[in-house]
């Protein structure tokens, strides 16, 4: 009798404990999976601020990307108004803003800005001749202004670039003595060309 209760008893307690351990085991499985759920919703929180400040980034990015385009233009406009280096004529003034050399071909390019303070008139390259500091001589092939050759109205206090493109100097020269542009202008119908000089132009080789 003892031996049937003490039978009885010890099926009860295992009961007890399986029932026992499966409630605590649900209990971790519920708890479990509420914080996975929860670790889930912070991942996604935290990939959407991560998407947001990826967007702010590159607004700003932009921004400071424009903003440097922006004083780059300054500087350069700046440099050209700037320049010491001018001739004027006829209430036309030109300054000269770069002289660069190419070591290979032994060209030069002369680049300026031209700024009419006059009346409306036309501007065309005619001819330019040049002296290296030795008294050899060249001759510029090509004369234009932006992506024109000619302007056919020149129009008061907007600078103007012009570019002018010459062969045939020993490379490393250092400097080219003077160069003396003439330029066919007109008036209406009248003709009113123009002619500058340029002394002493340092050559910048590439």
């Amino acid at each position: 009798m003892n031996l049937i209760k003490l039978l009885f008893a010890s099926l009860v307690f295992s009961s007890l404990s399986s029932f026992a351990q499966q409630s605590i085991s649900e209990k971790t499985k519920s708890e479990l999976l509420k914080q996975n759920t929860e670790l889930n919703v912070q991942i996604e929180n935290l990939k959407n601020e991560n998407e947001k400040h990826k967007r702010i980034v590159n607004i700003k990015e932009n921004e400071i990307s424009k903003l440097k385009k922006k004083i780059k233009y300054y500087k350069e406009t700046l440099s050209l108004l700037s320049s010491k280096i001018e001739a004027t004529d006829k209430n036309v003034n030109f300054k000269i803003t770069s002289v660069n050399g190419n070591t290979n071909t032994g060209e030069i390019v002369i680049e300026g800005i031209a700024i009419n303070k006059g009346i409306l008139r036309t501007l065309q390259g005619k001819s330019s001749i040049i002296y290296d500091p030795k008294g050899n001589t060249t001759r510029g092939y090509k004369m234009s202004f932006g992506e024109v050759t000619r302007i056919e109205k020149f129009h008061k206090d907007i600078p103007t670039k012009f570019k002018l493109l010459v062969k045939e100097i020993v490379p490393k020269t250092p400097m080219l003595k003077s160069v003396n542009i003439e330029f066919y202008s007109t008036i209406g119908y009248k003709n009113d060309h123009l002619y500058i000089v340029f002394n002493n132009l340092r050559i910048k080789w590439k």
